[in-house]
């Protein structure tokens, strides 16, 4: 099965559905990850960003 998540923040995903997204690949299952904020500074920091 394919899962779509759609959150609004980084780490959202993580804090709010993570035993699932575990158990869910551990099974052999597809998790996709949509992150939906314009600015996503807790995944990569990038010194040149303003």
């Amino acid at each position: 099965m394919k899962y779509l998540l759609v959150v609004a923040h980084p780490d959202d995903e993580v804090l709010g559905a993570g035993a699932s997204i575990y158990k869910w690949t551990r099974e052999g299952d597809t998790v996709d990850v949509a992150i939906m904020c314009t600015e996503a500074k807790a995944r990569a920091f990038r010194p040149e960003d303003k």
